[in-house]
């Protein structure tokens, strides 16, 4: 899953590392949700994560996760569904393109299920 970059070059991942606090974390989650960049999200609440591996996750730090990846799957998943209906269509060359397009995207969806675990 390819993250986003800042103006001025920085990852998402670096601005988590700089950000430090669990709480700084929550409130940038939260920010990504808002503007709906939930690949993003993904890699905000996997920092929060790393971050208090040594203490149970609050609800609110749960929900956060849990609507980052529901919101990534839930694309992939969708994506997937009109793939399907591409390969069951009358035209063989559009089914064959589907039919790449699908396991790339099944490699992408067994990739971000096995973050999540």
């Amino acid at each position: 899953m390819a993250s986003s970059a800042f103006s001025g070059g920085e990852s998402i991942q670096a601005v988590c590392d700089k950000l430090g606090s669990p709480e700084n974390l929550v409130n940038f989650s939260k920010v990504c949700e808002a503007a709906e960049r939930y690949e993003d999200m993904v890699v905000v609440v996997k920092a929060l994560a790393a971050k208090t591996s040594d203490r149970p996750m609050t609800v609110e730090e749960r929900n956060l996760f849990s609507v980052a990846f529901k919101n990534v799957v839930g694309a992939l998943r969708a994506s997937w569904r009109v793939l399907d209906s591409v390969r069951a269509g009358s035209d063989p060359d559009e089914a064959k393109c589907a039919d790449g397009a699908q396991a790339e995207l099944e490699v992408e969806l067994r990739d971000t299920c096995r973050e999540l675990l």
